[in-house]
């Protein structure tokens, strides 16, 4: 096999186990994610190319990257989980960018193919979910986080009778809520290339459902803006039958999902709770964003410093939360406005638009894709806007 030919396999490798978390082994500190490794392979392997050829070109991101780096490690206390989180952002950042360069001398039939097979076994562990509830129904409850971590603890009430939460193998029940959506679509419209069924969605969105999380619901109402982008009349009209909708067929949720309780009862002095204790880091940011001074809310704290500072604003606000010196989000917007602050997002914001695809369902699959990297803090966004980079042509003349 040519050199060319196991980048281009490997890096696809990498990309199946992106969502994945479940191929996660968790250390006191850090966790080792089959992913992390697979990108420390395609980063040396992309490296040792480059030497071979005696043409070593140093990005323009890498570059806008070390002066952040340089600039967080000034600006905070050096300590384990900054660096750490560096690091995370670096081997992302560097998978995509060597990413890039190698789907770049690929053709959009290798591209295609090996995308397909991807998304094919992403489905294949959405249909686990099912298989989950299914034995779960029964009294046999098989769930991991990840290897070596059960978690037959993570159920709900479901018409009645205690569950289990289905997360496959993507990680945690909301993790497979964030994906359940857009890696249904990606099936359907870059795998089968047909339109979505009404029947099959409505499945998919009952597995959604039945993760009992509020980042399925998040998700969800980000892709219905997506949905009706066109028109601030038709994003009011949708949004105005949605919630007569919800009005009208809550109290039936309720009874099917008894968590959603705490939806209609909820107030902010609820959040110093132990009700909203493992909802702590992302329902921070409604402190962040009262009590975070002018400077830091417009340039943030530095790449990195997320972790340390939702932890201050955690314990300071919602210590009913055991203390703790590093807490994370889920929502990869609240920490990139920790890392680089709200004139950050507003780059970051355009950068995106600037290179969403001109095809249609590609531009909508990929801010499908943005939803539910915003309430997941996956990056795979950035991923998958690659990959559509090479395959517009491909799936636009179909």
């Amino acid at each position: 096999m040519s050199l060319s030919k196991l980048q281009i396999n490997l890096w696809f490798l990498g990309l199946l186990f992106y969502p994945l978390l479940f191929f996660t082994v968790k250390l006191d500190n850090y966790d080792i994610s089959f992913f992390k490794i697979i990108a420390i392979m395609v980063a040396s392997l992309y490296i040792l190319n480059q030497i071979l050829n005696n043409k070593i070109v140093l990005s323009k991101i890498i570059i806008v990257f070390m002066f952040l780096t340089t600039f967080s490690l000034i600006l905070n206390e050096i300590s384990a989980r900054l660096l750490l989180n560096i690091v995370s952002y670096l081997l992302v950042i560097y998978f995509a960018i060597s990413g890039n360069l190698i789907l770049k001398k690929s053709s959009s039939v290798e591209i295609l193919s090996r995308f397909k097979i991807v998304i094919n076994i992403w489905y294949i562990f959405l249909l686990l979910g099912f298989v989950q509830l299914a034995l779960s129904y029964y009294g046999i409850d098989l769930a991991w986080e990840s290897i070596g971590e059960a978690s037959p603890e993570n159920k709900g009430y479901l018409f009645g009778r205690h569950i289990l939460r289905p997360a496959s193998l993507y990680g945690e029940p909301r993790d497979l809520s964030g994906f359940v959506i857009f890696i249904f679509a990606l099936h359907t419209y870059i795998y089968k290339n047909k339109n979505i069924s009404f029947i099959t969605l409505t499945l998919f969105l009952v597995l959604g459902l039945t993760t009992q999380s509020s980042t399925f619901f998040l998700v969800m109402a980000f892709y219905l803006l997506v949905i009706f982008r066109a028109s601030f009349l038709k994003i009011l009209l949708a949004t105005i039958i949605l919630l007569i909708a919800l009005y009208f067929i809550f109290p039936l949720l309720q009874l099917i999902i008894p968590r959603l309780l705490l939806i209609e009862e909820f107030n902010i002095d609820m959040l110093n709770t132990p009700l909203f204790a493992e909802q702590a880091g992302d329902l921070s940011l409604i402190f962040y964003t009262i009590n975070s001074n002018i400077l830091q809310f417009l340039f943030g704290n530095g790449i990195g410093a997320s972790s340390s500072v939702i932890a201050s604003y955690v314990n300071e606000y919602m210590w009913t939360k055991s203390e703790s010196t590093f807490i994370n989000s889920r929502w990869l917007f609240y920490t990139w406005l920790i890392d680089f602050g709200f004139i950050g997002l507003l780059f970051f914001g355009y950068f995106i638009n600037k290179y969403l695809p001109k095809n249609k369902k590609l531009k909508t699959l990929s801010l499908f894709a943005l939803g539910t990297s915003l309430f997941t803090g996956s990056l795979i966004f950035i991923l998958i806007l690659i990959i559509f980079k090479y395959i517009d042509y491909e799936t636009s003349s179909k």
